[in-house]
């Protein structure tokens, strides 16, 4: 619970509440019984350690995932616990945190400060199987004592499918060889609004999904408007949003790109593919509490099954040849080298380029260095090359110094890989690249010419009279004969500017630590200051084109308003939840956070993977909350 302490915005002060001389009796007597001296301020830490578990959501569905929450109270770190072998569901470890919370409260002018300290560990839990799940008590060790969590029970269901939805599996080949990338396309079609989407596989070790990085987020994100970031199998994908045709009907389709890459020889099931969502199936009735940005649209939670998928897969014949990379499918070569023209020992900058199928980090090295014809003709790192990869070519950039002046071309590049349309191995071969390089030229004094102050070639005559070293010149002001005297020199721009800049260095380095010594000075005020403007710009990104579903206008209003709550408490924005944001908007005014927390909580319900055509009413909700915000910013709320 969180409790607060009001400021005024006029005096700057801590409010005094009124209290009749009765109250002051009876807290001071209440103080001095329990051994606490009214004049001083306390401070109060919890440091007893204990742990609790949690999953964090109503309903539980096969192969739908959900939070599991371990939080050790009293202690910033302790050990990760082991959840490996818990039946009826799987358990991946997604990360955890330490987090600290205080409380200031004030009574008759005197603070009490308290304090405590937590570290939570979250993973992702997905039901195996339809029953009665039960996780046992859980070991943590923390400081080198033992505790316990609570037993957890609840009842994992199996969904009703979806009417109106298809999933389906095209891969472009149903035959193919181990270690072949082949392209998939997963296709979604919509028969309504869905939201909260959750995509489940059976496990397997006889292929793996891997995806391209057009369907990155990072990089689909930029490219196409049409694109929406999901959580799929092996992690966040961009999926394209789409008119497409099935049976004669026209659906709102979500296209997902795969690269499916089979491990072992025979027959490979690919799936079920599963999809786990809340499905609109009507409105509900509006009440009088109702307010006009209120969803009242009913969501119930439904699956959507694809049919699985057979292909068959070859192993490659043997006996591979010597130095078979492991590269499946059809690569080229081609490199370059910059200079040609060059001396022994100068660098020789190499590029070398192998194109082919994704995913190219599956490229291995090409360790030239190992490679009689370019270890003996130039001198190379020992150091791997990484390349750097692009969707169609992994590129590297090797450095070498030829050894000698014999040298006449950068032999030919070679990679052993397997052509899956011939049924053969094969070699991608660069061409030779002609080189000439020249032998270093040694450099002597004799190979110097010596020459006279004025610039002229001394005589051979001249040179001989003395075999001693050259006497100093006393002929005249070398600032004489350039034409500037020394005043003169002095007064010049360049040598005010040379001598000005560490004046002003000083000056600008004063001024610097000066600012960054006042911004240390009151973090936390330095932080309220801001807490408006950054709210404004995440809800401007929630209002603007870049928010192109709910899901990511309704993720930056959610991160705009719980950012201002925790820029205005002092607390760490990650800690904050739904409820004690609310709790924070309430204390300021009880309209402006009843209008808050309905906020959060539409934000809440369309933040994980939901997918919609269109944004305007998220979109509204930014607007909302930028104007309530503003009304916010003219009171003053301190945890």
């Amino acid at each position: 619970m969180l409790e607060f302490t009001i400021r005024s915005l006029k005096h700057h002060g801590d409010v005094q509440l009124p209290v009749c001389r009765a109250s002051i009796a009876m807290v001071f007597a209440l103080l001095v019984c329990i051994g606490v001296s009214p004049w001083h301020a306390s401070a109060q830490q919890s440091n007893q350690v204990s742990v609790k578990a949690e999953i964090v959501a109503s309903n539980l569905y096969i192969g739908d995932p959900v939070l599991l929450r371990i939080t050790v109270d009293g202690s910033k770190s302790s050990d990760e616990p082991d959840l490996k072998s818990v039946p009826g569901c799987d358990i991946e470890f997604i990360g955890g945190g330490n987090s600290s919370q205080t409380s200031i409260i004030i009574i008759n002018g005197r603070r009490q400060d308290n304090s405590s300290e937590s570290y939570t560990f979250q993973y992702k839990l997905t039901p195996t199987r339809a029953g009665r799940l039960r996780i046992p008590p859980i070991s943590i060790d923390v400081d080198g004592k033992t505790y316990q969590t609570n037993p957890i029970e609840a009842t994992v269901s199996e969904p009703q499918a979806a009417e109106g939805f298809s999933l389906v599996l095209q891969p472009e080949k149903t035959s193919v060889y181990v270690g072949e990338p082949i392209p998939l396309h997963i296709r979604w079609y919509l028969g309504s609004t869905v939201q909260k989407v959750s995509f489940s596989m059976p496990d397997s070790d006889r292929y793996e999904l891997i995806t391209p990085e057009a369907a990155k987020p990072a990089t689909a994100m930029q490219r196409n408007n049409r694109a929406v970031e999901i959580p799929f199998v092996n992690g966040s994908v961009a999926g394209q949003i789409g008119e497409r045709e099935l049976n004669g009907k026209i659906y709102t389709a979500l296209s997902i790109e795969q690269i499916l890459v089979a491990t072992k020889p025979g027959k490979v099931t690919i799936g079920p593919l599963r999809v786990t969502c809340n499905i609109a199936v009507g409105k509900r009735q509006a009440r009088f509490t109702d307010s006009p940005f209120d969803d009242l649209t009913v969501y119930e939670r439904r699956v959507v099954e694809s049919e699985p998928l057979e292909i068959d897969v070859k192993a490659l014949p043997l006996p591979a040849p010597t130095g078979f990379s492991g590269l499946v499918g059809k690569y080229a070569v081609d490199a370059t080298a910059s200079p040609t023209v060059l001396n022994v020992g100068d660098p020789l900058t190499l590029i070398v380029r192998v194109s082919g199928p994704e995913p190219m980090d599956r490229v291995p090295p090409l360790e030239l260095e190992r490679k009689p014809e370019f270890s003996r003709a130039f001198k190379m790192s020992t150091d791997t090359a990484i390349p750097a990869l692009t969707p169609a070519a992994a590129v590297f950039n090797i450095t070498m110094r030829p050894r000698n002046d014999a040298i006449r071309e950068v032999p030919a590049i070679e990679l052993s890989y397997f052509d899956p349309t011939t049924g053969a191995y094969a070699v991608a071969s660069s061409k030779p690249l002609s080189l000439r390089v020249q032998p270093t030229k040694e450099v002597t004094l004799d190979d110097t010419e010596e020459q006279s102050t004025d610039g002229t070639k001394i005589p051979e005559a001249e040179k001989k009279k003395s075999d001693g070293p050259p006497a100093l010149r006393t002929d005249g002001d070398p600032f004489r004969e350039s034409h500037l005297g020394a005043a003169e020199w002095l007064r010049s721009p360049g040598v005010i500017a040379a001598l000005s800049l560490p004046v002003a260095a000083c000056v600008v380095a004063a001024g610097f630590s000066a600012r960054r010594r006042w911004h240390e000075s009151d973090p936390a005020g330095r932080r309220r200051r801001r807490a408006l403007r950054r709210a404004r710009s995440r809800l401007a990104r929630a209002g603007s084109g870049r928010a192109i579903t709910s899901l990511h206008a309704a993720a930056n209003v959610s991160e705009a308003l719980r950012g201002y709550a925790a820029d205005m408490l002092g607390q760490p924005e990650i800690s904050l939840t739904s409820a004690e944001c609310a709790a924070y908007f309430k204390l300021a005014d009880p309209g402006l956070g009843s209008e808050m927390a309905g906020i959060l909580r539409a934000c809440d319900e369309a933040q994980f993977a939901g997918i919609e055509k269109e944004t305007l009413a998220a979109k509204s909700l930014a607007l909302q909350a930028r104007t309530l915000l503003t009304s916010l910013a003219e009171k003053e709320v301190r945890a």
